[in-house]
């Protein structure tokens, strides 16, 4: 790998923890309708400002051994956590797509799905402030000429929203009249709106089903080994933003063979 390569990834380090760093505010602050930017960051329990050199990603926490400076209340582990994904979401972009526009608003993608995963988990909700401009920086990708691989058309990317979110609604509608219960939340339908305009109909084979059986392994567990109640809602966005960010790195003709294999089926 030339240095020139690892210059990037590096950059993309440091960048990808910063956002990460800041990706945790936004969970916090966003669900709230609270401003992401005023006031400053601040230890939630006692208020102090915190300082850059208590801000800095994943090593700040590990030197204050996981608790506040001034109020020694414990900071959750979820902190560092995102540090570490945000970091790790960014240099997966820019190792498999460049050090370019491609690999640069992908990396806005994945991170923008790590925010959306870590609210629905924490909050059981996808934030419209997030999901609508999210759709319309996809739809708008889609309809540059210059991006590339792995940017559908624009054709694409809307049939895929009208598609994938449309019939979704009819589904969960049709479940609902059937069952009396709702399937699915209508911030997950959206998810599935923004994913098919990044990502184009055709990933929502692979979306739809990967979301599914994540969602059956691991709302078996929570079942079986967290002892929830059966009518404890598990979040679905987690499943399909995952879904999507594995397809985003298959192989091509993996993608088209599994695309084949479905319309077949």
């Amino acid at each position: 790998m030339p240095p020139t390569a690892w210059l990037d990834l590096g950059t993309a380090l440091v960048i990808g923890l910063v956002f990460g760093s800041f990706l945790n505010v936004c969970v916090h602050r966003i669900p709230l309708k609270e401003s992401v930017v005023n006031p400053p960051s601040h230890c939630p329990f006692c208020k102090k400002n915190i300082v850059w050199y208590h801000n800095i990603p994943i090593f700040s926490w590990l030197w204050l051994k996981a608790r506040c400076a001034y109020c020694h209340h414990p900071i959750h582990w979820r902190y560092p956590l995102m540090e570490l994904l945000g970091g790790v979401v960014v240099v997966m972009a820019i190792a498999r797509f460049g050090s370019n526009a491609e690999g640069w608003l992908l990396a806005l993608f994945g991170l923008a799905l790590l925010l959306l995963s870590a609210i629905d988990m924490e909050k059981r909700i996808l934030p419209n402030i997030i999901t609508y401009p999210l759709l319309v920086v996809g739809v708008v990708c889609s309809a540059l000429p210059m991006l590339g691989s792995p940017f559908p058309s624009m054709g694409d990317a809307l049939l895929g929203m009208v598609v994938g979110a449309g019939g979704l609604l009819v589904l969960i509608e049709v479940w609902y009249r059937v069952t009396g219960r709702v399937a699915m939340g209508l911030g997950d339908v959206k998810l599935v709106g923004v994913l098919s305009a990044w990502l184009g109909w055709q990933a929502l084979y692979f979306i739809i089903f990967g979301s599914a059986l994540l969602g059956v392994v691991v709302g078996g567990g929570w079942l079986i080994w967290g002892g929830k109640e059966k009518q404890t809602p598990i979040p679905f966005g987690p499943f399909l933003a995952l879904s999507a960010w594995i397809y985003l790195f298959l192989d091509e003709s993996f993608k088209q063979g599994y695309l084949l294999w479905m319309v077949r089926s």
